[in-house]
């Protein structure tokens, strides 16, 4: 999807071969070439829906290069911080895009259209669903795996999407 000078996958990555959630990636030092993914809950059905959820060596294929293509597909490459400011200042700097005129509300305009957590609060991703994804990014609540315990958390509630820095930020 084209959101001001940049292009943006519309939907969650899904490559990969599924693992449990409390097992750390076999692949962890790099030694084998099988991308592992996991799937919140162990549900295979979860990745159809929200994509694969990865640890950030994996999704960089080990790289630690900013703008790495990781395992996307030909032609893109994980998000550097650059490439996220620049598509929040994007869209906050659209009208249409903002919620209530305030722009520090831009979620709603990259939030998916469905299965967000109800929440009332004017401006909230959860509150009057129709209104959300003016953007066309289609962000969805897929939740994450916590890394130190492997436990699922935050589906329907958080999206949160990998930057190729060193560091493996995570945007919310």
């Amino acid at each position: 999807v084209q959101i001001g000078s940049q292009c943006w996958m519309q939907e969650n990555l899904n490559i990969g071969t599924r693992i449990d959630g409390f097992v750390t990636s076999t692949n962890e030092n790099g030694i084998n070439s099988t991308i592992e993914k996991y799937c919140y809950d162990d549900d295979d059905s979860n990745c159809g829906i929200y994509g694969g959820l990865y640890q950030w060596n994996e999704a960089m294929n080990y790289f630690e290069t900013e703008g790495a293509q990781g395992i996307c597909p030909d032609g893109w490459h994980i998000p550097t911080v650059n490439d996220w400011q620049t598509l929040t200042t994007t869209v906050s700097a659209n009208p249409n895009y903002i919620c209530n005129g305030n722009q520090g509300y831009i979620a709603k305009a990259l939030a998916s259209s469905y299965d967000w957590t109800v929440d009332t609060t004017t401006c909230a991703v959860g509150d009057n669903l129709s209104a959300n994804n003016a953007t066309g990014f289609n962000g969805l609540p897929a939740g994450y795996r916590d890394y130190t315990d492997g436990a699922f958390k935050a589906r329907r509630i958080f999206a949160c999407f990998w930057l190729s820095s060193p560091s493996g930020t995570r945007a919310h």
